[in-house]
This record gives structure tokens, C-alpha cells and sequence, in this order.
């Protein structure tokens, strides 16, 4: 149901992507939605973890359950440290995917030299490298089906 979580697999689909590509919803530019994953990873291997924790301690048990199911993002899901109007900082869509194969490569390191760590998604809480993987693929899943990839 979700993408094979492979280096080779996640940049044959963003291989496929050109700037004149529309989102079939929301705002987000082709380029944009690049970063907006290299900013997702690079939150995943954040020990200095700089956004708060947007959802009750409580619920956080039932949020990681979501990630284990078989249920996808929704559509037009907002978050406040994803701003689809975030300033676009690479100088084309050939520099945020090299911007994101270089995260990605630092992400597995990161997870490789601490497999027992967990680090913080503000809506998820804690996550170990096994549910960081799971909530990426459903995650770029829902990118990839928004951008007509999939």
C-alpha cells in the first residue's frame, strides 16, 4: 500500500518530477514538496529537537497506532512546521533532490550508529528508527499520490 523505503525507489519517483507539475490538492510546489521531505528527515534524526510536541502526551499511544496502520495521510493535512508557502531554498528541483538524497544518506547513518534512539515528530511524539521508517513511507506515499507519481 505505501512505497518500498529504499534510497533507489524514493529517487525514481522524484526523478519524475518537473517545476511545472501540479499538485492534484493543495499548494505546495513540486520543488517545495522536495524540501518539505528533506525537512521531515532531517527532523527524524534531530537529537536537538527545536518544534514543540503538538498533541496531548495522552494521545500519543493511539497516534503511533495510525502509523502501524494500513490507513493513508489525508488530503490537505496541515501542520504548523510545514508551511506550504516556506520559502523555496534550493536553486532548482535538481538541487532539492541532491538536498534530499544527502539527508536521507545522514538519516540511515544516524539511525546506524543509534539504533536504540528515539527522536521526537511533533505529532507522533517519540519514534524509534522502525516507526521513523513506516511514517516516511506513508508520508512520501502521500506525496507522491498528490504530485500524480503514483
Amino acid at each position: 500500500m505505501f512505497i518500498e523505503l529504499s534510497k533507489v525507489n524514493i529517487l525514481n519517483y522524484l526523478n519524475k518530477i518537473n517545476n511545472s507539475q501540479k499538485p492534484l490538492w493543495g499548494n505546495m510546489s513540486s520543488q517545495r514538496m522536495i524540501e518539505h521531505l528533506s525537512d521531515i528527515v532531517v527532523i527524524s534524526r534531530s537529537l536537538n529537537y527545536k518544534y514543540p510536541l503538538q498533541i496531548n502526551p495522552e494521545k500519543i499511544e493511539l497516534a503511533q497506532g495510525f502509523i502501524y496502520s494500513d490507513k493513508s495521510l489525508p488530503k490537505n493535512f496541515k501542520v504548523s512546521f510545514a508551511s506550504d508557502e516556506k520559502r523555496i531554498r534550493n536553486k532548482n528541483i535538481s538541487q532539492a533532490i541532491i538536498e534530499f538524497e544527502s539527508e536521507w544518506d545522514q538519516y540511515l547513518k544516524f539511525f546506524k550508529s543509534n539504533p536504540n534512539v528515539k527522536t521526537v515528530h511533533p505529532y507522533f511524539g517519540k519514534l524509534d528508527f522502525e516507526l521513523w521508517n513506516r511514517l516516511h513511507a506513508k508520508h512520501f506515499t502521500h506525496h507522491f499520490i498528490q504530485f500524480d507519481l503514483l
